[in-house]
């Protein structure tokens, strides 16, 4: 990238204000993958982000990354069981969520993500497709705790897998359609 490109990308008016911005928008970049619900399109263009960021970084400051990355192991095989599943993926994705926001480095960072995006698709994608897939808003942000009270409340009556989910949806409140439908589409992208 040129000086000018540089400067544009990091909307700055001095070369001189590099490291001050570049820690800045990794703040901000950081805080967003962390504080949003996953939606694979948006968190790939704030990777593509960190990886500008971090060639900015190599290019104008001389910082090189090691090789080693942090993970967290992401041992996780899902169970099909929706409150289990629901439950491990929450912690799973804190943890991972923790890491981001402690790591110093752009380049670890952006491994994180990645592997914060593994697994989001891994949990999503058990999730069957129960409405029309036309009427699913993707960029609406997910109302966590709805969907943990929708999924206990079938747990009590019985429902506790994806496969008893499908065969019941005729009779399922149409929150827990939609955002069964949604995860299914989402682990997609």
């Amino acid at each position: 990238m040129t000086e000018q490109e540089v400067l544009a990308f990091l909307n700055s008016d001095s070369i001189t204000e590099i490291e001050g911005k570049i820690s800045s928008n990794f703040f901000e970049i950081k805080t967003y993958l962390t504080t949003r619900s996953i939606i694979p399109k948006l968190f790939l263009a704030k990777i593509k982000r960190l990886q500008i960021l971090n060639e900015i970084s190599k290019s104008y400051l001389g910082h090189y990354q090691s090789d080693s990355h942090s993970s967290i192991g992401n041992p996780i095989s899902f169970t099909g069981i929706m409150l289990e599943d629901f439950n491990a993926f929450h912690l799973l994705k804190a943890r991972l969520c923790l890491e981001i926001m402690k790591s110093p480095e752009i380049e670890p960072c952006i491994f994180l993500v990645y592997e914060l995006l593994d697994l989001f698709k891994k949990f999503a994608s058990n999730w069957p497709l129960l409405c029309d897939d036309n009427l699913v808003i993707l960029a609406k942000e997910i109302d966590q705790m709805r969907i943990l009270t929708i999924i206990s409340e079938m747990h009590k009556k019985g429902i506790k897998t994806y496969e008893q989910l499908f065969e019941m949806k005729d009779i399922l409140m149409e929150d827990l359609k939609y955002e069964s439908t949604r995860l299914n589409i989402l682990s997609k992208q």
